[in-house]
């Protein structure tokens, strides 16, 4: 699609994350732009060519933060599930200033989190099922078709474990159903 409106004819590229022994992850295809006249185009309208080490929370109407969170969380956040410990953990990625900025967004929700410096990697991290829910539950709360379904379904599978009380193993049939029925 993006091919056809630029008028391009440029290959996509297929990234086969099975070759990277990684099954559980979907391929993705990518689609190389170079064109000075739209890397300007972009610098003019405020893109960083330099995002990994200046970016910052910008200057948008309260009524949008919670799509601006969920576009960094699909982009650069990740939500793992600890079966075993019964717990999960929300964590985005970012600059030192970015995080500080988004905890104090979050703080604002009554939602506990930390700041942490990992090696070179700054990170928001929220803890504890019922702040991960509310902070999950506020940016998914509306525009239900605009959303990256991989990291959906990852929120989904945390509200049936934590209805079932963690319960259901990762891996059962009852799990997949479940997911089913929360898709309907």
């Amino acid at each position: 699609l993006i091919n056809k409106l630029m008028g391009s004819n440029r290959p996509l590229k297929l990234i086969d994350y099975k070759k990277y022994n990684k099954p559980q992850w979907q391929n993705q295809y990518g689609l190389n732009i170079s064109n000075v006249q739209i890397a300007k185009d972009l610098l003019n309208l405020g893109f960083d060519n330099k995002k990994s080490y200046t970016a910052h929370y910008p200057e948008i109407p309260n009524e949008l933060d919670r799509y601006f969170i969920r576009g960094i969380f699909e982009g650069d956040g990740c939500l793992s599930l600890c079966h075993k410990k019964k717990s999960a953990q929300f964590n985005i990625s970012g600059t030192e200033i970015l995080c500080k900025q988004l905890q104090e967004k979050v703080n604002k929700l009554n939602i506990n989190s930390r700041v942490l410096k990992t090696r070179t990697i700054w990170q928001l991290i929220i803890c504890g099922n019922n702040n991960i829910l509310r902070i999950l539950n506020w940016i998914y709360a509306s525009y239900p078709n605009l959303r990256l379904e991989r990291k959906f379904n990852l929120y989904k599978t945390l509200v049936i474990f934590k209805k079932s009380k963690f319960n259901i193993k990762p891996d059962n049939e009852a799990l997949n159903e479940a997911i089913k029925i929360t898709e309907t």
